[in-house]
């Protein structure tokens, strides 16, 4: 297929290009138990245009120019930091962006501004059910609200989110609202990602809300900043969000496939769906080149940029980063 291809429906058609990312030969992925990595996790735009990708390679954050030209990587690298990068987010406060990381191995859960200089670091929950210190944290996603309260997700070991004021000082730790008490939430599973923004028309306020992928419950579940269930909405294996144009919702869903919400948050289109691959033997770890275009195999971060354009990059050994121009 060649790059001219279209994906899509209406007002959300892109085209496909999963060569826009200009990968320099230096970049060399570390060796983890025999096998390289590169896994790429996240991805954000910042305001200027430029393209941020977290990934586990001895360069963890790699900068791209918006035409896909290497533009550079932080001073520390190449470097052991971020083995285990997962989770980034673009936060912005005023006109000052600064990035929320967070490594899977280390636990390291850091804002840092565009240039790679630490702002602040966030320790480990101290509630009750991180008490005992067997109990496991292993954090994936980080955002920040406009009070400044952050949340961390602990997707991977404990399963709860976290609450830390603005200076890094803990406040709470929440697993969710048990079934039984509301059939439409129910305790996380996963909690892989947390989004913090306003949806006014799918929460009925205008008030920013926090979503949450949780992922092993197959849903979304959606609360105000001080853990009030909102609602909830199904989605297989859902990764993380983005707010683009109109309000439109970006869903990542590790199962091979970006799906996209409108402002209300029903859904508009599923982009690049491959259930069969995702279904395979051997998956994710399939060789990048043998994806076709138009197919998604591990989509695990995404993001929109000013324009609408949409970047993918994918869960799988020697990492996959896709843009999707718009049409």
């Amino acid at each position: 297929m060649s790059e001219a291809q279209i994906i899509g429906t209406g007002p959300y058609r892109y085209q496909w290009n999963s060569r826009w990312a200009q990968i320099p030969k230096h970049v060399t992925f570390r060796q983890s138990n025999g096998e390289s990595n590169g896994r790429t996790h996240g991805v954000c735009a910042a305001g200027d245009g430029r393209v941020f990708v977290f990934n586990q390679s001895d360069y963890g954050v790699l900068i791209f120019n918006p035409d896909g030209s290497f533009a550079g990587t932080w001073k520390e690298f190449p470097s052991t930091r971020f083995e285990g990068a997962h989770g980034l987010t673009l936060h912005r406060e005023g006109e000052k962006e600064f990035l929320w990381l967070t490594d899977q191995t280390t636990a390291e859960v850091v804002k840092t501004t565009l240039d790679g200089e630490t702002v602040l670091s966030i320790a480990r929950p101290s509630g009750a059910v991180y008490k005992d210190k067997s109990a496991k944290y292993t954090p994936t996603w980080a955002a920040q609200a406009a009070d400044g309260t952050i949340y961390v997700a602990d997707g991977y070991g404990s399963h709860h989110v976290s609450r830390y004021d603005k200076s890094g000082k803990y406040i709470d730790s929440f697993a969710g609202v048990p079934l039984e008490e509301n059939p439409a939430a129910g305790l996380f599973k996963c909690p892989h990602a947390v989004w913090i923004g306003s949806r006014p028309q799918a929460t009925g306020s205008d008030q920013q809300v926090v979503y949450i992928t949780d992922r092993g419950n197959s849903k979304v579940q959606v609360y105000d900043l001080k853990w009030n269930f909102i609602k909830s909405f199904h989605q297989v294996h859902p990764c993380c969000f983005d707010q683009g144009p109109a309000g439109a919702l970006l869903v990542p869903d590790l199962f091979a496939s970006i799906q996209l919400y409108d402002a209300k948050d029903q859904p508009i289109v599923s982009l690049g769906q491959d259930l069969i691959r995702a279904r395979s033997l051997g998956w994710p770890n399939f060789a990048p080149a043998t994806i076709p275009d138009g197919s998604f195999n591990s989509p695990h971060g995404g993001c929109f940029d000013a324009a609408g354009n949409i970047y993918i990059v994918e869960w799988i050994i020697g990492g996959r980063i896709t843009k999707l121009t718009r049409v």
